[in-house]
C-alpha cells in the first residue's frame, strides 16, 4: 500500500490510469495485480534498479530478479551486484541453493558460495542443509543445530509444553545429527586423501 500511495503522488488517478496499471500488472508480474503495481511504478522511482530488486524480493521470484537493469558503474565490468543481491535474497527466503546458480558475480558483485552460506545461515529446515555442499552444509548443520537445541530447551522447559512442536524438534535434532555425521565422515575422507596425495609426492 505504502508504493501504492507513492505512486500517486508521482502521477494523477484517472480512472483510465488507474484501469492501465492494473492491466499491466497482470503482464509484469503474473496475476498478482498489487505486486504488478509495485514493478510498474519502479518507472517512476529516483532509484528504479534498487526499486525493482526491492519489488523482486517481494515477489520471492528469482525470474523477476534476472530481470532487473544494470547500473551504468557497472556496464564496464558486465556485473550486476544488485541482480546477485536480489537472487541471494529470494534463495535465502526460498531455502532454495539451486537458486544460487543464476548467481553471475563479477566485479562488485556476489559469489555463488556466498549465496549458498547465506541460505545456510537461514534455514530452518533439516533438509535444506541436504541441499548445500562443502562449508555451506557444514556451517548449515551447526546453525540450526544451536536453533533447534535451543528451541527444545525453551519448549521443554514450558509449564504446557507443545508435544507435537517437541516432536518435531526432536526428529529435526535427529536428521541434524544424522547429517553431521555424514559430514564428519565426508570431511575425514576428503583429509585422508589429501594427507595420501602429499605422502606419495614426498
Amino acid at each position: 500500500m505504502e508504493k501504492l500511495n507513492k505512486l500517486s503522488s508521482i502521477v494523477a488517478r484517472p480512472a483510465s490510469l488507474v484501469g492501465l496499471l492494473m492491466a499491466s500488472s497482470v503482464f509484469l508480474v503474473g496475476c498478482d495485480p498489487v505486486l504488478g503495481i509495485a514493478q510498474f511504478m519502479c518507472i517512476f522511482d529516483p532509484d528504479p534498479v534498487h526499486c525493482r530488486q526491492e519489488a523482486s524480493v517481494e515477489a520471492n521470484s528469482t525470474q523477476d530478479c534476472t530481470k532487473i537493469g544494470q547500473k551504468a558503474e557497472y556496464a564496464k565490468f558486465g556485473s550486476n551486484p544488485p541482480q546477485d543481491k536480489c537472487i541471494m535474497m529470494v534463495a535465502a527466503n526460498k531455502e532454495d541453493p539451486s537458486a544460487c546458480d543464476s548467481i553471475k558475480g563479477g566485479v562488485g558483485s556476489y559469489t555463488k558460495e556466498e549465496c549458498q552460506d547465506g541460505v545456510a545461515k537461514t534455514a530452518t529446515k533439516p533438509e535444506t542443509c541436504g541441499k548445500l555442499a562443502g562449508q555451506a552444509a557444514t556451517n548449515c548443520v551447526n546453525n540450526m543445530t544451536t536453533a533447534v537445541q535451543a528451541e527444545l530447551l525453551t519448549e521443554s522447559s514450558k509449564p504446557n509444553p507443545d508435544k507435537t512442536k517437541l516432536d518435531q524438534l526432536q526428529k529435526n535434532m535427529q536428521a541434524l545429527q544424522k547429517m553431521n555425521g555424514m559430514t564428519s565422515n565426508l570431511i575425514k575422507s576428503t583429509n585422508d586423501m589429501q594427507r595420501g596425495v602429499i605422502q606419495n609426492l614426498r
